[in-house]
């Protein structure tokens, strides 16, 4: 594990439970976005910046556990088999579409289950695209 990450985990184990807000570097700040963590960057160079708690505590646990990289097999003309939505998301496991959520800015319950977090993401798709359209 990377010595910042290590970091980043230490200090978050610190603010489990918080619903406060933790000042950061920049380039710490850089590492969580990696993860999708919403990150509020300091208004000029050398400023820290800001993350919810919360965030950083979620941030860190992917940090902690990286979900494992999905593997894509190629499939044979006509061995095709469409997901109802054709969006993958049934493939995901929870960890990646509770990142996937963080990124889209999907507000989710803290007890949301696979079915759920689904739901919630396509509806939030559905809603920006209609959105979009008007």
């Amino acid at each position: 594990m990377h010595a910042d990450h290590k970091r980043l985990i230490e200090m978050a184990a610190s603010w489990e439970g918080s619903e406060g807000t933790v000042s950061l570097s920049q380039t710490d700040a850089d590492i969580l976005k990696t993860t999708g963590c919403p990150v509020i960057d300091g208004k000029s160079p050398g400023e820290p910046a800001f993350v919810k708690a919360t965030n950083l505590c979620r941030a860190a646990r992917l940090l902690a556990n990286p979900p494992a990289p999905v593997q894509v097999e190629e499939e044979e003309a006509g061995d095709e088999e469409e997901e109802p939505d054709g969006d993958g998301l049934e493939e995901s496991t929870v960890a990646e579409l509770k990142q996937l959520a963080t990124v889209e800015n999907i507000v989710l319950d803290g007890k949301a289950n696979k079915a759920q977090i689904i739901e919630a993401i396509r509806a939030a798709r559905e809603a920006k695209q209609s959105s979009e359209a008007s």
